[in-house]
């Protein structure tokens, strides 16, 4: 669906990325990992297209649609709408993909259920944007990511502004969506509940975890005992 082959990134003197490869097929769950500053951010714009790599190739199938969310993406929202009103203008936009047809034949009723998959309470579908607090506004904004039918959506720290109740609803929904999931976050929380395949942005390079999150989080212990011994 979508690949990074043999990609090489420059910024001026400084080199971000050195010969890279990304694979994501279509159900895949990535994890995207690293120290701030590392290149994450430029990672996911070379997915998107939005930056074009010194050296490789950016593949993606002709008929892939991602959908790009990030701790911001609640800003863009109709502050004067309600959630319903919001993605049924949403659902009208966007033409459908394999729609059997209760999206359009019941958006009212569709939009509920989807917003209700990603932990926005009943009583506040109804409710003015302007009114919720900013994790309801994530949630109706992740639920206006989904109703436009991506084929692999990209997840830049969905976690900000989002309660421990409101993560797990977000696992819940990642897990049920039928896509490519692609997340850059620091919270270990939802990285497990997702089953990610970790990888470590490092070094101007991209190495996959061999293992869970677990052992991502014992490498970087040893890694840290190892400089203090060092230094010690």
């Amino acid at each position: 669906m979508l690949s990074l082959t043999n990609i090489t990134v420059h910024f001026g003197q400084r080199t971000l990325f050195e010969h890279i490869d990304l694979f994501i097929g279509q159900r895949e769950r990535v994890g995207l990992v690293g120290r701030n500053g590392a290149g994450k951010s430029t990672l996911l714009k070379l997915l998107l297209e939005e930056e074009p790599p010194t050296e490789g190739e950016v593949r993606r199938n002709h008929r892939l649609r991602t959908a790009y969310y990030s701790q911001h993406s609640a800003e863009s929202l109709p502050l004067e709408a309600t959630p319903v009103e919001h993605l049924i203008r949403k659902l009208q936009e966007f033409s459908s993909k394999e729609d059997d047809g209760t999206k359009q034949s019941n958006p009212e009723q569709y939009s509920r259920k989807l917003l209700g998959s990603c932990g926005l309470a009943s009583h506040a579908h109804k409710i003015p944007i302007k009114d919720l607090s900013g994790g309801q506004k994530a949630r109706v904004a992740i639920g206006e990511l989904i109703c436009s039918y991506p084929d692999i959506i990209i997840l830049d720290e969905p976690t900000n502004n989002l309660d421990i109740e409101s993560i797990d609803a977000l696992a819940e929904a990642i897990n049920a969506y039928a896509g490519g999931v692609i997340i850059v976050s620091h919270d270990a929380r939802l990285i497990t509940a997702t089953e990610c395949v970790l990888y470590v942005v490092e070094n101007r390079n991209l190495r996959k975890v061999d293992g869970d999150f677990d052992d991502y989080k014992q490498e970087v212990m040893d890694e840290l005992e190892a400089m203090l011994e060092k230094n010690s």
